[in-house]
């Protein structure tokens, strides 16, 4: 099924005057994704007119489309696999949402976890056996499942074996076996930035600025390049590839395909705003299915750092009544149940347990944004907020912390009073993800409607239907290593 904003847009089949490489003729194919310079203000066929020369300034076996975190991991298998590999990026820099987020890695059985956390361990086979209770044993998805499992395993290993990752030490968190670059919550760029070096130390060539557009496809319409657009240097670039990796994230920023999939988010605003599906549509544009869309997904905060530091410290959070609304540690769930209480805004007040924490480094980058008070009274004040409003928050909260139980939200973890001076910051929910993607199989290479291999087409990440960052990267490795396989079967 295409999305409406697919069915919207007359897919572009154009004649090409030149011969490509092979001797046969060549066509363009896809969806317009970026109408070259950031948007289109006419029809497809405007944006297209002249568009019959066809010059491929790269040649290589494997071109991946995103330099993220499921690109990086795409294109280093890739190449030590032996492949000639290009990866384009259509920012200026890699690294893509994962670099900007809080780099949460919930990985307790990763074998690495025997070596950097003794007694945080459990076994990779448990969660691989764990699958069969979410999708039917025998299908697709559960085989997926089970090798995403699999090789966030060989993931975690390659980055801190081979590409000398550094961790975090282990701190207390709701969630067990947790991991997050040195340095702590929102450390990404350091650490994308060692990924990117040794991922370029295996012979990935990097190119900047390069928004995909159009697949180009020969005369038995196999995809053999990529039209996309330099925004640098404001012209068209062909490539030509034998097998290519989409990899450009999800779409929560593309209002079209978010109206169609999560219309109750249309109106909440998205942090992730350079997710505008165009992996997706390049993949819908040669035959590729969908799958899973609309699938459960959680909002964030706008301000990240904080939200995620609740899984590590003491906090409430309140409603503007004043009123606890979900379990604090687990975080995920605050801005999606704060809409669902018919609210577009919460108050996570903290104390120096998160402040002076593990993630003090990324809670400094708050202080614009946050207000302060030895008691309610001025907490409150500061807040601009009836103080007898904010005690209500206190008050539940407490009452929690004395019973030792949280009957209303089933909150366990640092059932702890918050002692002052206190600390408070005002969130509002935001889109940052999406569920499903194109449909993958266990290779990782694109499956058309009726289940069949689209020649030399593979997804990985939030394009091929996992949403969090151990599994876009595992998605990946499969996809670079499935890629580098279907290179080497066309010799």
């Amino acid at each position: 099924m295409m999305g409406k904003n697919i069915e919207r847009r007359q897919f572009l089949r154009i004649a090409a005057g030149a011969a490509i490489a092979t001797g046969a003729s060549a066509a363009l194919v896809g969806c317009g994704t970026g109408g070259g310079k950031g948007g289109s203000s006419g029809s497809d066929s405007e944006q297209v007119l002249g568009w019959t020369e066809i010059n491929f300034e790269h040649d290589v076996d494997v071109c991946v489309v995103g330099a993220g975190g499921s690109g990086l991991p795409a294109a280093y298998n890739a190449a030590t696999a032996g492949c000639n590999t290009l990866c384009i990026e259509k920012q200026s820099t890699y690294g893509g949402d994962a670099a900007n987020s809080a780099n949460t890695w919930w990985v307790p059985y990763a074998s690495v976890t025997a070596d950097l956390r003794p007694g945080e361990e459990s076994p990779l086979q448990d969660q691989i056996d764990s699958v069969d209770k979410s999708y039917e044993p025998g299908t697709e998805l559960n085989a997926l499942n089970k090798k995403w499992y699999e090789y966030v395993d060989k993931w975690m290993s390659i980055l801190t074996y081979d590409m000398n990752a550094q961790w975090q030490e282990s701190v207390p968190c709701v969630y067990k076996g947790c991991y997050w670059p040195e340095g702590g919550i929102g450390q990404g760029q350091k650490f994308w930035a060692n990924v990117q070096q040794h991922v370029e130390s295996a012979g990935v060539k990097f190119v900047y600025n390069m928004k995909a557009d159009t697949f180009i496809v020969n005369a038995e319409g196999n995809v053999v390049g990529l039209r996309c657009y330099d925004t640098a240097n404001e012209r068209w670039v062909d490539i030509k590839s034998k097998a290519f990796i989409l990899a450009t994230g999800g779409f929560a920023a593309n209002q079209d395909m978010v109206a169609e999939y999560y219309p109750e988010l249309v109106t909440v605003g998205c942090v992730t705003t350079e997710a505008m599906g165009e992996g997706i549509q390049l993949g819908q544009s040669v035959g590729g299915s969908l799958l899973g869309m609309s699938g459960e997904v959680n909002c964030n905060p706008h301000l990240e750092c904080i939200h995620v530091s609740q899984s590590i410290g003491r906090s409430i959070s309140i409603l503007p009544n004043g009123h606890r609304f979900h379990n604090e540690s687990r975080v995920h769930m605050g801005p999606t149940n704060c809409i669902a209480a018919g609210f577009w805004e919460w108050w996570v007040i903290f104390d120096d347990d998160i402040l002076n924490g593990p993630s003090a480094l990324n809670v400094e980058k708050t202080e614009q944004y946050r207000v302060t008070g030895n008691t309610v009274e001025e907490l409150a004040a500061a807040m601009n907020m009836p103080a007898s409003v904010v005690q209500i928050g206190f008050d539940e909260y407490n009452a929690v912390c004395d019973a030792g139980v949280d009957e209303a939200f089933g909150r366990t973890f640092k059932l702890e009073k918050l002692e002052p001076p206190y600390y408070a910051m005002k969130l509002s929910p935001r889109r940052y993800k999406t569920a499903g993607g194109l449909r993958v199989d266990v290779s990782g290479q694109v499956l058309n409607e009726s289940g069949d291999p689209v020649a030399g087409i593979f997804a990985c990440g939030c394009t091929g239907g996992t949403t969090d960052i151990p599994p876009a990267g595992a998605s990946g490795l499969i996809a670079g290593e499935g890629a580098a396989a279907y290179v080497k079967s066309l010799s």
